[in-house]
């Protein structure tokens, strides 16, 4: 064969393979493209309205998934197509992956409320030298040697009740419209812009401010007293610290390092298990035979010299239940920094008929990990899986029917997963154990009769109980038990 029928074969061998991998492109930009979807609200924000700043949170997405299932598409800014993913093998593949990562709207936001070097926002090594460090502080040895300092704390709340002593709430609302107009402005302006966007003198990011700059003068507050302190109190804020700062090794942080982290302990981990036990009360105000049930195991372990808070098996379904009806964070926003192929539970329905198991995934794709949907859909949570029935743990009926995602607590995402997971996700079991075994004993909890105090929860950052304006409130009527 001469050398021009050669480079005739071979340039239509090149030709045939890029119509061949171009075809194949295509097919798989369909994946996405013909997922379901709902139809645009705004020409502008698509659905990103009824996502985010709805009158309670799920009002809409709820919807969405029993309509469209565990895999769908939500309509963005200027149609820009956003995946909601609530599907568990998915989530477990995505939740895995360092190449799908913060959405560029979370990294500002994190930024802006935890500092540039936050856990949340690191990735690679930089994040697993930082994430070494910090797990000292949390291990689950340490974790209990907190018990003290929750009883304490528990303690000064039950005062705090007897007086009747009530606190201003912060407003939830402009957290809320801070998130929306950064998602909505975040596909289409550079990292630094929304840096300093947040920056800007507005109502909505003042507040992000001012919660960075209170939880940033604890930390180095706290850093200061413990290197003043020539014997850390084993049960102080300073210890979590101390216990971090004292190994002497490579991966420990310094001193301003870890005060930084500060921010992330106390706005992502404090004000979301406060917004949980605020959830978990209500549902029992509205329950009160379930209140009672809790109070009297609670009662009968108290006769015990020690309680162990693990072996209670109704406060311990509350938890769980609490956490998976209204999950700190009901949603994570990713981007894929990478094509992707994204594994199904189960087979889904593309529009043009082709029925897939997985999912092509392209980079640049934003992805909404649903917490929330997951935590509430198919038949994996038992019968009517919308509804607060902590016995539907006690009973053996979750995890039954369906596959579950894997996480470190009960199934449950409320403290996501994989590389990301949580820091202080026991600290939060025990402390919301020991808040609730202090409180339930004590009083009784009733929703109160006006429906101006009714609690909505609505997503500021994290989802927070509050009023019809907005408002940081979480409304209970309380009083003393009358047998104690």
């Amino acid at each position: 064969m001469s050398l021009y029928n050669l480079t005739l074969v071979a340039a239509g061998l090149v030709a045939l393979g890029v119509y061949l991998t171009s075809s194949v492109a295509r097919r798989q930009m369909r994946d996405v493209d013909g997922l379901p979807r709902p139809p645009r609200e705004s020409w502008l924000f698509g659905n990103l309205p009824q996502l985010f700043i709805p009158q309670n949170y799920g009002d809409h997405e709820f919807g969405w998934q029993a309509e469209y299932g565990d895999v769908y598409v939500i309509h963005g800014v200027l149609g820009q197509s956003r995946m909601m993913v609530s599907d568990p093998a998915a989530l477990n593949h995505l939740l895995r992956n360092d190449d799908v990562h913060l959405a560029p709207m979370m990294l500002a936001l994190g930024r802006s409320l935890f500092g540039r070097d936050n856990a949340m926002a690191l990735r690679d090594a930089s994040h697993r030298k930082l994430r070494a460090a910090l797990n000292l502080g949390f291990a689950p040895a340490v974790v209990k040697g907190y018990l003290e300092t929750f009883e304490s704390v528990a303690r000064g709340i039950t005062t705090a009740l007897e007086l009747g002593d009530g606190q201003e709430g912060a407003e939830a609302d402009r957290f809320g419209r801070a998130q929306f107009v950064a998602e909505a402005m975040a596909p289409y302006l550079p990292a630094p812009f929304l840096d300093w966007m947040f920056g800007l003198p507005l109502p909505m990011f003042a507040a992000i401010r001012r919660a960075y700059e209170l939880a940033r003068k604890i930390g180095d507050q706290a850093i200061q007293d413990l290197a003043q302190s020539e014997d850390s109190n084993e049960r102080s804020f300073e210890h979590l610290y101390a216990k971090i700062l004292a190994q002497n090794s490579k991966k420990a942080l310094s001193p301003d390092e870890l005060a930084m982290q500060t921010n992330l302990v106390l706005i992502a981990g404090q004000d979301t298990t406060a917004n949980t036990l605020a959830f978990a009360l209500a549902e029992l105000a509205r329950q009160p035979a379930l209140q009672d049930a809790l109070r009297g195991e609670i009662r009968k372990a108290r006769l015990e010299p020690a309680t162990d808070y693990d072996s209670l098996p109704l406060l311990n379904a509350v938890i769980k239940e609490a956490l998976r009806l209204l999950p700190a964070e009901p949603i994570g926003d990713k981007i894929a920094h990478v094509d992707l192929t994204l594994p199904l539970s189960r087979p889904v329905t593309l529009c043009d008929g082709r029925v897939v198991d997985q999912l092509f995934v392209p980079k640049g794709q934003l992805v909404g990990l649903a917490f929330a949907g997951y935590q509430r859909g198919g038949t994996r949570w038992g019968p009517e899986p919308e509804a607060f029935n902590p016995y539907r743990w006690i009973e053996g009926k979750v995890g039954v029917s369906e596959p579950m995602a894997t996480s470190p607590y009960a199934h449950l995402l409320a403290f996501s997963n994989g590389p990301h997971v949580c820091l202080g996700w026991r600290f939060a079991i025990l402390e919301m154990q020991v808040i609730l075994a202090e409180l339930v004993p004590k009083f009784v909890f009733k929703i109160p009769d006006d429906p101006v105090l009714a609690m909505r929860f609505r997503f500021a950052n994290t989802l927070m109980p509050c009023n019809d304006k907005g408002e940081k409130r979480a409304w209970l009527a309380v009083e003393r038990v009358q047998d104690l």
